[in-house]
């Protein structure tokens, strides 16, 4: 009888512990992306977003003008954040802004 006990008191704890930890909360940023998305968007951490938060994501890195077009070039091609940039290579991003005015 008190095996019987002591295997149904072992599921009913089981039970309750599955039904806890099997659901995590989904928390989302202010934008509407999950964190655990972010985090994989960003390369943070390997793993696919959703397809819904790689949709808001594409939105909210798309540039929206030309300028923006420029200045993400130039992150890419010296590698760096425009604060980073160096004399040289802030006087190269100003030439590729000024050729854009005169076309």
């Amino acid at each position: 009888m008190l095996a019987i006990l002591c295997v149904i008191t072992f599921f009913q704890f089981f039970y309750i512990y599955k039904n806890n930890t099997s659901k995590p909360s989904i928390k989302r940023d202010n934008d509407g992306i999950h964190r655990i998305c972010r985090s994989n968007l960003e390369g943070k951490i390997a793993g696919k977003p959703c397809s819904m938060c790689r949709l808001k994501w594409s939105e909210l890195k798309t540039p929206k003008n030309m300028q923006e077009k420029i200045l993400r070039y130039a992150e890419k091609k010296f590698g760096k954040k425009v604060q980073d940039f160096t004399n040289g290579e802030t006087k190269e991003l100003f030439y590729m802004m000024s050729d854009m005015d005169t076309r």
